[in-house]
This record gives C-alpha cells, structure tokens and sequence, in this order.
C-alpha cells in the first residue's frame, strides 16, 4: 500500500524523504501512526505531534517543506 501510494503522486517522493520518515519512525513508540499520518499527507499533525521530526522527513514530500537555509536552487 505504502509504494501503491508513492506511485500514485502527482509528483514522485523522494527516495531519499521517504528513508527519512521510514528512519524516525524506526526509532519512534508511534512510529506506525508517523508512517501513516506521513504517507496520508497529514504534515501539520506530524509537525504538532512529532516536533522533533528532521526536516528530512519534509522535504521531498510536502510541497511547503525547504530545506534549511532556503530552497534547493540556491547554487
């Protein structure tokens, strides 16, 4: 269901974003609530729930994530 889903995005998941929330949730009590709330969209009730989440977790996945220190064109 997870990949079904990744292939079904308009635009695809990083790879790299999704090793990224796969790894916190490793490490996480919840983390199969993270995966769920992650894999659904649901990024303002990850943020509120999951503060200490890397940003990795965002970027590639929600459109409104950057990474620190601004976008990724920035060369």
């Amino acid at each position: 269901a997870f990949l079904g889903a990744l292939a079904q995005q308009p635009a695809a998941v990083d790879v790299a974003c999704a090793a990224a929330a796969i790894r916190f949730a490793l490490t996480d009590p919840e983390g199969m609530t993270f995966l769920r709330l992650w894999n659904e969209g649901d990024f303002d009730t990850l943020r509120r729930e999951w503060p200490d989440a890397p940003i990795e977790v965002y970027v590639g996945a929600d459109p409104l994530a950057t990474q620190p220190g601004g976008s990724d064109n920035d060369q």
